[in-house]
């Protein structure tokens, strides 16, 4: 960016940062978290600036940015793995019940694994899903290549598989063991 859009940058930045703060605020309902939110907004938005048209809607400009990071944000918490405190589940066997679900799955389809409960689930399934975790879990392969696999979208593909994880972990914790499949 030339110094003239660093300047410009820098005035709409000390401008428009307690609004967009406050705005960040509303939405984290923590101030530090609004903070981080702010900043990778305003970082955003100087990656983008020279593609901002009118000075008249930058407000608004920076203010989707800032919901967009904030709902980015929401999505990798959702996804982040949370610590497993051992001692916790002692009583409930330990964490060997929260292994890795596709190595799980992996092993009940070679016929290595000691989980019942996902062995019987997989002997009711049909020879389409078998083939469907086949290429998903022992595979590993991309949700686009198995659609291209099942002639099908990769949309379907990545739909199929997902409701297949499903399928599985409603079967698995009906016999009361957990197990479950990766997020997809």
């Amino acid at each position: 960016m030339s110094e003239a859009k660093d300047r410009a940058f820098e005035l709409v930045y000390r401008r428009s940062y307690p609004k967009m703060f406050n705005f960040a605020r509303r939405l984290c309902n923590n101030n530090d978290q609004a903070e981080d939110v702010t900043q990778e907004a305003f970082m955003r938005a100087y990656l983008a600036f020279d593609s901002c048209q009118s000075e008249a809607k930058l407000d608004n400009w920076l203010m989707r940015i800032v919901h967009n990071v904030f709902v980015d944000t929401k999505r990798k918490e959702r996804r982040r793995i949370q610590a497993i405190n051992e001692s916790s589940f002692a009583d409930e066997g330990g964490l060997e019940q929260f292994a890795d679900p596709a190595r799980l799955i992996e092993e009940a389809l070679t016929g290595g694994t000691t989980n019942p409960a996902l062995e019987a689930a997989l002997q009711d399934l049909e020879p389409r899903a078998m083939e469907l975790l086949q290429l998903a879990y022992v595979e590993d392969l991309p949700h686009a290549e198995i659609g291209k696999r099942l002639g099908v979208r990769t949309g379907a593909a990545r739909s199929r598989v997902h409701r297949l994880c499903v399928h599985l972990k409603r079967a698995i914790s009906v016999n009361n063991l957990s197990g479950g499949c990766p997020a997809t």
